[in-house]
């Protein structure tokens, strides 16, 4: 699942859709209907909205993730690994 946020001067709504761009709930606002192609929509106002694609994790993070977060909060973090030959425990 994905969500994408689809706004202009007139309208902002949240929509939400599977990994091929169909829609799973109904949408009033852009008069779409559950399982239309958002896509299509894109195609026939792309300049008339702007498409934003909102981040949705329905896992737990990967620990690379994990790591490069707390790299970028410490970055000495890399010495002491380097240092102590430390390993990232999930």
């Amino acid at each position: 699942m994905k969500r994408v946020n689809v706004k202009n001067d007139k309208i902002d709504v949240t929509v939400s859709l599977d990994w091929d761009n169909v829609l799973l709930e109904a949408c009033e606002e852009l008069a779409l209907q559950k399982g239309d192609l958002l896509s299509i929509h894109f195609r026939n106002h792309k300049e008339e909205f702007t498409y934003t694609n909102i981040p949705v994790y329905t896992k737990p993070y990967h620990p690379a993730e994990k790591l490069s977060y707390l790299l970028s909060k410490c970055p000495m973090l890399q010495q002491y690994i380097d240092k102590y030959d430390l390993v990232l425990s999930v």
